[in-house]
């Protein structure tokens, strides 16, 4: 079973003590464990025991309904209620959520003892294909990565007439055409097709010159009798990098670094595929501006926070985020140096909550916030979902512990390290969009 602990969610305000009293005119002030709703469960601080909120000389107290820690248990959610059961912890971040194993999907869903675990979703290799992450989804795929975008186009290479064309799987790939060489021709595509034509006639300007056609780097070279063709020189991406346009006659292979460091003025430095950094040529659109039909500005990445397709401010530290966003790091198993804002009060800097609230993590697994009433407990205190962190500070499951220990550990972020020779790191573990001092 999981144990029951759903710390600053939205149905927090359910749980939390109301210090109400009953009626028949009793005097309920001072009572130290009030509740609000006869009839009301809840697990006791330690997950010891199950309570049931009961009246008593006329006032609402918690008081045991089950004593879960005499028979080894703690007290766990069941789906039907709260009740005394095993304990057990998380192995995946999220209900829903997917990945790769080997050449396997699988999902992230509740198993029957209540915990969430990683389900065997579909065998890839079944259908002769290859399980890939996007970071975001994971899918059986051909295995396959488009190096060309319109069906039908063609160029051409090495003299060789190519199209692109479906390979079958909807991947769009180059496929030879015809040969010119065969017929003592040459390849020319000055036009919008290319054709095989009589004598040498160049496609490239000068010997030397370079192009990005995807990710492949082409070279202009003189392939016989002073012809000059474009011919590719190296596949980018096997290096795991993206062709970048340096200038009108020169292309590289590289990688930029957010927001947007080695690219040209009018480019943007976006993430690619597989978590690789490239340089696009930058599009109009400002942060918060839909971008589902044209690109972001510098600085920027277009990005689904479940509320459509917009720009988004890249950040190294909440600081690059205004006030009423923060940093979250959803490539953080694969990058430390570069979050995305997203919308919300700002935990580490305690932004955008009225005076006598603090800011919190509301679902760690998609990096969402809200504001509560503020706790005052102090760094390394246990704590529990009635007794809460002071700002800047979150209840955090501890690794491993059985049964189940919650302490309040310090947000961090580069701009606000760790002290006392703690580290910043993704808390609980499989969640990597927030950070915090362990």
């Amino acid at each position: 079973m999981k144990a029951y602990c759903g710390f600053l969610m939205s149905t927090l305000s359910g749980l939390l003590l109301a210090g109400g009293c009953g009626s028949g005119g009793s005097d309920c002030s001072g009572l130290n464990n009030p509740c609000s709703s006869e009839g009301q469960l809840r697990c006791s601080a330690g997950l010891e025991a199950v309570e049931r909120c009961t009246r008593q000389d006329g006032c609402l107290v918690w008081q045991t309904s089950q004593d879960c820690a005499s028979s080894g248990q703690v007290c766990v959610d069941s789906g039907d209620g709260l009740t005394c059961g095993e304990n057990c912890s998380d192995d995946c971040p999220g209900q829903g959520r997917s990945r790769c194993l080997n050449d396997t999907v699988q999902t992230c869903a509740q198993g029957t003892d209540g915990c969430l675990h990683w389900i065997d979703d579909e065998d890839c290799s079944a259908s002769g294909q290859t399980c890939t992450d996007d970071g975001q989804q994971a899918r059986c795929s051909g295995g396959c990565t488009p190096d060309c975008t319109s069906a039908g186009d063609s160029r051409c290479h090495d003299n060789v007439v190519q199209t692109c064309s479906d390979d079958g799987s909807g991947c769009l790939l180059w496929t030879d055409d015809e040969d010119c060489s065969a017929s003592g021709k040459t390849c020319n595509d000055d036009n919008a097709q290319a054709v095989c034509v009589e004598g040498c006639s160049s496609n490239c300007p000068q010997a030397g010159d370079s192009r990005c056609q995807g990710f492949v780097l082409q070279l202009c070279s003189d392939v016989g009798a002073g012809c000059l063709q474009w011919t590719d020189s190296s596949d980018c991406l096997d290096d795991g990098l993206s062709c970048h346009q340096v200038d009108a006659s020169t292309a590289e292979c590289s990688s930029c670094e957010p927001p947007d460091i080695g690219c040209n003025q009018d480019e943007h430095c976006v993430m690619l595929t597989e978590y690789v950094f490239g340089c696009l040529p930058a599009g109009p659109g400002a942060a918060g501006d839909d971008c589902s039909s044209s690109d972001c500005g510098p600085g920027l990445q277009c990005f689904d926070f479940d509320d459509g397709y917009r720009c988004r401010v890249l950040c190294s530290n909440t600081s690059d985020c205004d006030e009423q966003s923060h940093c979250i790091w959803p490539w953080l198993e694969t990058t430390e140096d570069w979050g995305i804002c997203r919308p919300g009060c700002d935990p580490i800097r305690q932004t955008g909550c009225n005076q006598d609230e603090a800011c919190y993590f509301e679902d760690p697994d998609v990096g969402s916030t809200l504001c509560w009433t503020a706790g005052n407990l102090e760094e390394g205190a246990t704590c529990s979902m009635s007794d809460l962190c002071a700002p800047g500070l979150d209840c955090i499951l501890e690794p491993d512990s059985n049964p189940f220990e919650y302490y309040c550990r310090a947000y961090c972020d580069p701009e606000h390290p760790c002290t006392g020779g703690q580290t910043c790191t993704a808390l609980p573990p499989g969640m990597p969009l927030q950070k915090v001092c362990h």
